[in-house]
């Protein structure tokens, strides 16, 4: 697709029924003792019904004496836990899926590599442009796909070479989501490392087939977007919201806080966006337990899907930037933060 045509904005509309809805909060390399966290419920009428939380520990693979091909109904997602992130994406729709993790990297990243790519004999050396053209960006699933192609090491070693073409205070540039709503840099691969959690999860749903509102819009009945639970954190308790990890003193003080964004946030639910939001007593506890956040984000993740479910195109802004069709969005950030002028010429056509 050039940027310069009339993207479509999404494929096929959400499902009108009850609907298996799931936040997950991301981690690049899953196992046992730092697990994909998983709050998976069905969103019906104005009511969202939270009924488990998983723990995947694992990106690939599926169950045993399965095939690919195997009918996974989307119900049993709220039965046992997906063996793997790829068993997740394998089960039938419809259902939906919002993950804490950047889709897309920033135009400035987009428009180095594809230069590079044209030009093999010095890719590294090519100074990036602090303004880019949208018309000149890489369609989303053809970027995803080369750099799914690096392993680890070179994708990082990709990163810094960009880096040290940018002058100082502009190495990790955002996009236009990341600045609107406060986000990490998706380039960052240290502190929270977002830039590997795009590598190691997204080419997994690029190559699934899946709806992505913007991204790559398809007619399937499974949908993943990009949400972000600090914007639903920071509106229940302030900014900086700290209700994660600590040492010490601070963990019963987080624990806390845990609890009291727990106990506040049906009542936001309702206030922000007419959702009623119904948990299970005994996961609460769990949430409060796991001092890392972890659930209470998978949690956070639910709840803002399911709000974008009941708003037009998943919560992706009402007239998107061109350049987001390339770099993604994070749903409901016009809900959240107020919107950013584009200048004219600048937008997509609804």
């Amino acid at each position: 697709m050039n940027s310069t045509d009339s993207p479509p904005r999404s494929a096929a509309p959400l499902c009108a029924g009850p609907l298996t809805v799931l936040g997950i909060d991301v981690t690049s390399a899953p196992g046992r003792r730092k697990p994909l966290a998983c709050a998976a419920g069905i969103l019906q009428a104005d009511t969202l019904h939270i009924d488990r939380l998983h723990a995947v520990t694992a990106l690939h693979g599926l169950p045993r004496h399965t095939g690919a091909n195997t009918p996974w109904q989307a119900e049993m997602l709220l039965c046992a836990p997906p063996a793997s992130l790829e068993h997740l994406l394998a089960h039938k729709g419809p259902w939906i899926a919002g993950f804490d993790m950047p889709f897309g990297l920033p135009a400035a990243f987009l428009h180095w590599w594809q230069q590079a790519q044209r030009d093999c004999r010095t890719p590294l050396r090519k100074a990036a442009p602090l303004c880019e053209p949208a018309s000149e960006l890489p369609c989303w699933q053809d970027y995803v796909s080369s750099l799914a192609q690096l392993d680890k090491d070179a994708f990082r070693q990709t990163i810094y070479a960009f880096m040290n073409t940018r002058p100082t205070g502009h190495k990790l540039p955002l996009r236009l989501t990341d600045a609107q709503t406060a986000a990490q840099s998706p380039l960052r691969l240290n502190y929270v490392p977002v830039g590997r959690m795009f590598h190691a999860l997204v080419p997994l749903l690029a190559s699934c087939g899946i709806n992505i509102p913007l991204l790559r819009p398809t007619t399937d009945s499974r949908t993943a977007i990009e949400v972000y639970p600090a914007l639903a954190a920071r509106a229940v308790l302030g900014n900086p919201p700290r209700y994660k990890d600590g040492t010490g003193a601070q963990r019963q003080q987080r624990t806390q806080a845990r609890a009291a964004l727990l106990e506040a946030l049906p009542e936001y639910c309702r206030t922000i966006g007419g959702l009623a939001l119904s948990v299970r007593p005994q996961l609460y506890q769990t949430m409060l337990q796991d001092t890392a956040g972890d659930f209470a984000d998978a949690l956070l993740c639910a709840v803002l899907t399911a709000l974008a479910v009941r708003r037009r195109d998943a919560g992706m802004p009402p007239v998107p930037h061109l350049k987001m069709y390339h770099e993604g969005c994070i749903a409901l950030q016009d809900m959240f933060c107020p919107p950013q002028p584009h200048g004219s010429g600048t937008t997509a056509p609804a």
